[in-house]
C-alpha cells in the first residue's frame, strides 16, 4: 500500500500522545487542518483546560509539496493568526498508518521558545493506538528521514494526553 498523500490528511485528529509540555494539564486535545488554497492550511487546535474551559488557536500552515505528494515529504511553515501571528514554527509528517489511522508529527521550536521542539502522534479516533504499532513505523526509512532534522526528541518520551 502506497502511502497517503498530503490532502489525505486533512480533517478533525485527536492527540492522543505528546512530547510537547505544552499538553500537559490540558484535556482532549485535537486539531483540524482545513484547505485555504495556495498551498496553504488553516489549522485550529482546541483543548479543554483544568476549569473545564474550552481553548483554542489558530495558525496558517504553507505546504512545502503539492497535496498529492506523500505526506511525509512535505513540510509545513506554520504562523498563528491573531494576537499569536508573531509566533512561528516548521512541522512535518514523520510516520503514518498506510489506512491513515494515526499520524506522528514532528514540531521545531516556535519563536523565542515559547514551545520546545516536540512530537505528537495524532489519531483519528479518540484513543492512542497501540504504541508498538506507531513506533514499529519508524523503521529505518523514517529514522534516516529524522537524523537531518534538529532537536528531534526520542520517541520514548512520549506520554499520554489526558481525556
Amino acid at each position: 500500500m502506497s502511502e497517503p498523500n498530503v490532502q489525505s490528511l486533512l480533517g478533525d485528529w485527536n492527540i492522543v500522545a505528546t512530547t510537547l509540555t505544552f499538553w500537559r494539564g490540558k484535556y482532549a486535545p485535537r486539531v483540524t487542518y482545513r484547505e485555504l488554497g495556495d498551498a496553504r492550511w488553516l489549522d485550529t487546535i482546541e483543548w479543554t483546560n483544568k476549569r473545564r474551559t474550552s481553548r483554542s488557536l489558530s495558525g496558517i500552515n504553507r505546504l512545502s509539496a503539492a497535496l498529492e505528494a506523500p505526506a511525509t515529504s512535505c513540510r509545513f511553515a506554520w504562523r498563528g493568526k491573531g494576537p499569536m501571528f508573531w509566533i512561528t514554527s516548521e512541522w512535518r509528517f514523520v510516520a503514518l498508518h498506510p489506512e491513515g489511522r494515526w499520524a506522528v508529527t514532528w514540531f521545531s521550536q516556535a519563536t523565542l521558545g515559547i514551545t520546545p521542539a516536540g512530537m505528537d502522534v495524532y489519531a483519528r479516533a479518540g484513543q492512542l493506538p497501540e504504541l508498538r504499532e506507531v513506533n514499529g513505523s519508524l523503521d529505518e526509512g523514517v529514522r534516516a528521514l529524522l537524523k537531518d532534522v534538529p532537536n528531534v526528541p526520542p520517541f520514548a518520551g512520549f506520554y499520554r494526553t489526558l481525556r
